[in-house]
């Protein structure tokens, strides 16, 4: 389902975060984004996902904040080895979009954040979803 080029990846202090991102569809100028994520433990000690915060900033200067805690209504905690995925999506009025931001995890009772990479949401005919 996945391809290589559609893969974004970036690593902090150990926490790999991994995006597939989608278009599933459009109609009547929107169009309908999923993004699956993954996010690995591959550090030595457990961790607790807490929040996040993404920027979504289109091609026509609009620019939409995700800053709310849980996944999905969990807060997981992820041993080493361990990984956590979801899917999530976007409806948006442009056909070209840049998410980014990071994830707040906790280490030890210490709060740091994980980068999320940086992906693109492109107007591309041949992501379309089947």
């Amino acid at each position: 389902m996945f391809f290589d080029e559609e893969i974004y990846n970036k690593v902090t202090d150990g926490i790999k975060v991994s995006a597939y991102p989608m278009l599933v569809g459009r109609a009547k100028a929107k169009y309908q984004w999923t993004y699956h994520m993954c996010i690995e433990n591959n550090s030595d000690k457990p961790i607790q996902l807490l929040k996040k915060k993404w920027y979504i900033a289109d091609k026509m200067g609009s620019k939409m904040i995700d800053d709310s805690v849980g996944f999905m209504g969990e807060l997981p905690v992820l041993e080493p080895g361990e990984m956590f995925e979801y899917t999530t999506g976007s409806e948006l009025k442009s056909d070209d979009a840049m998410i980014y931001g990071s994830y707040v995890a906790a280490k030890e009772d210490k709060e740091f954040e994980v980068a999320i990479p940086a992906f693109n949401l492109g107007n591309n005919e041949n992501m379309i979803a089947n």
